[in-house]
């Protein structure tokens, strides 16, 4: 008992000790705690200053940068509004403008509406059409029009005035007079007035309408390349008697179609607002094309045929030669392989059983019409040529729609068939060509088709005027180039009979009349007139001091031919034949430049006799070039 006392008490003791040690750890962490809260609330007062002080400065920074966000809204807001204000200011400006001009131009169109000018700003080609009403532009630009009736080109020497209606040129100004006309007036007040405006400042510009006719204007360019100097030349060929005869073609230049076009309408404009001036033709480097023997068999081939009637319808049939090579393709092949500026190929020629002229004189009894020229046949080899042309053409016979050419008939008039040197025009000279002559054959021949009522296909005036026909009835050739054509557009065959002697050239067209037959009249008239110029050129085969005429010249002119159709006295028809402009040619003298002895002058001038012969050639000279042009037989060419 007192054990478990003993242990008990024992117990007592140590839990006591222990509690007592608890009891010191709590308190020693009681007072440590007491210590820490102890300098806790010491350094609190300083860290709640910087806090504070912190906190102010941030607060006046916040107060601060919100004081300037108000200021810089304020602004802004002050700055937006103005501009509102401003942009509505602005706004309320431009409608008002807007309302304003469409107020004006409203009235303006409506008044434009009533107004029957055209509207200012408004061109056509370059000529000023404003303020111009509908009869009187029509008036001024078919006034311009009419004028536009030929060009002048050139190339190097050469010169030459063609008609535009010979190179398929047609211009027009219809439709750019409507076009003026109707500008503004639509009837639509925006359209309209935009038409104005832009008229006013940037100008309108009306474009005649000019179209030209391929294939007149190539046949015009071939006319105008055969005769222009250094262009190139193509082969040719002819049948005289049994031989062909085939001409090598040589290099040389041709005319630039497109830019030729392009010079044309430039020069039609310019000529439409009243500028002349001459075009050069633009030109190119060409080769000829080779010889085609195959090509010209098949054209020269042809089998004999005899002449014949048929009688309901009446139609009369041409005999016909049978033409063929004597030798083979291959050999001619060969022939041509030389380097030759002409070759021969011989022919075999058929002759038919039947001729026209084996069908009787039946066809031919009547004279259709006659026409006749005169020549000096004191110049011998003008005369000659003219003979020999007509020679050619005589007894030439056209059935009904057939078609005559002049250079299809004659061929090409070299010396080979008998022509000689003769005066014609080339480069505004007259100079000595073989064939010089044939164009007063081809102008007889002409006023004979005239007379006869026949259709004229191709015809051209000479560059200068002649003096054989009247002015506006003349009609020049030139081989390769222009031809003179005529369709025999009667009803019954007709045939030409020609002859040239004793100065007197007559050509008659023969045939059966019409049922009713026309009386046909031809008149010309001179409209203007251009003096030629006198142009002195030095000479040293004269003496010093002598002069001597070696060109007449000619007197430019403008003319118009009229053909007049009668029935029974009472006139038919009146129309044009043609336009045509003669440029004047200059009037050329020698001024000699050769010195003389003084000697043989003395001798001279104390000769008296020496004194009369220069007196009286003097005189002479004198009354030479007071003599009208047109009995100037040797200074006539062609």
């Amino acid at each position: 008992m007192e054990k478990e006392n003993e242990e008990s008490e024992q117990a007592q003791t140590e839990s006591s000790v222990k509690d007592n040690i608890i009891e010191e750890k709590v308190e020693t962490i009681n007072q440590e705690n007491e210590n820490k809260e102890e300098k806790k609330s010491d350094e609190k007062p300083e860290k709640d200053e910087k806090e504070t002080v912190k906190k102010t400065e941030k607060e006046s920074e916040e107060k601060a940068n919100k004081e300037e966000k108000e200021k810089f809204h304020k602004a802004e807001s002050k700055d937006s509004n103005e501009k509102k204000k401003s942009k509505k200011g602005i706004i309320v400006l431009v409608v008002f403008i807007l309302i304003f001009l469409l107020f004006i131009s409203t009235i303006f169109a409506i008044l434009n509406m009533n107004n029957d000018k055209i509207i200012g700003g408004v061109y056509i080609q370059g000529f000023n059409v404003s303020n111009y009403d509908k009869d009187e532009i029509n008036k001024i630009i078919n006034d311009k029009l009419e004028k536009l009736e030929e060009i002048e080109i050139h190339y190097d020497n050469y010169e030459e005035v063609i008609k535009l209606q010979d190179m398929g040129i047609t211009v027009d100004g219809k439709d750019a007079i409507k076009e003026a006309i109707k500008l503004g007036k639509t009837n639509n007040i925006l359209i309209d007035n935009f038409s104005i405006l832009k008229a006013k400042i940037f100008k309108t510009q009306l474009n005649l309408n000019i179209q030209i006719d391929e294939e007149k204007f190539k046949e015009a360019i071939k006319n105008t390349q055969a005769e222009m100097p250094g262009a190139v030349q193509e082969y040719s060929y002819e049948i005289k008697d049994d031989v062909l005869i085939i001409t090598n073609g040589k290099a040389g230049k041709i005319i630039n179609e497109k830019l030729l076009k392009e010079a044309i309408v430039e020069n039609l404009r310019m000529q439409f607002n009243d500028t002349v001036n001459t075009i050069e033709i633009p030109t190119q480097d060409a080769v000829p094309n080779p010889i085609n023997i195959e090509s010209i068999y098949q054209e020269v081939y042809k089998e004999a045929k005899n002449a014949y009637i048929v009688d309901d319808p009446f139609e009369l049939h041409k005999e016909e030669n049978g033409v063929d090579f004597k030798i083979s393709i291959e050999e001619a092949k060969e022939l041509l392989k030389e380097e030759k500026e002409t070759y021969e190929i011989p022919l075999k020629i058929t002759k038919p059983k039947i001729a026209v002229k084996d069908l009787g004189d039946k066809l031919f009894k009547q004279t259709l019409s006659k026409y006749t020229t005169i020549y000096d046949s004191s110049n011998t080899n003008r005369a000659s040529n003219i003979a020999l042309a007509a020679k050619t053409i005589n007894g030439t016979i056209l059935l009904p729609g057939e078609t005559f050419s002049y250079n299809g008939v004659l061929g090409n008039t070299t010396k080979e068939k008998g022509y000689k040197p003769g005066g014609a025009y080339v480069g505004g000279k007259i100079v000595q060509t073989y064939g010089g002559g044939i164009c007063q054959v081809s102008s007889t021949l002409y006023n004979a088709a005239l007379y006869a009522n026949l259709e004229i296909v191709e015809r051209h005036n000479h560059s200068y005027s002649v003096t054989y026909v009247p002015a506006g009835r003349d009609a020049t050739v030139a081989y390769g180039g222009k031809n003179f054509r005529f369709k025999n557009s009667r009803s019954y065959p007709i045939k030409i009979v020609a002859n040239a002697k004793n100065g007197v050239i007559s050509i008659s067209i023969v045939g059966i009349k019409e049922e009713k037959e026309y009386e046909v009249e031809l008149t010309s008239t001179v409209l203007s007139t251009t003096p030629c110029s006198v142009v002195y050129e030095n000479t040293n085969t004269l003496a010093e001091g002598k002069q001597k005429v070696i060109q007449v010249g000619h007197t430019g002119q403008k003319s118009i031919a009229y053909k007049i159709i009668k029935y029974n006295g009472k006139t038919i028809s009146k129309t044009v034949l043609s336009k045509d402009t003669y440029k004047p040619m200059n009037r050329i003298i020698q001024v000699g430049t050769k010195k003389v002895n003084n000697t043989a002058n003395n001798q001279s001038n104390n000769n008296p006799n020496n004194n009369n012969q220069s007196n009286n050639n003097q005189s002479n000279n004198n009354q030479n070039n007071n003599i009208p042009s047109n009995t100037v037989e040797t200074n006539q060419p062609n």
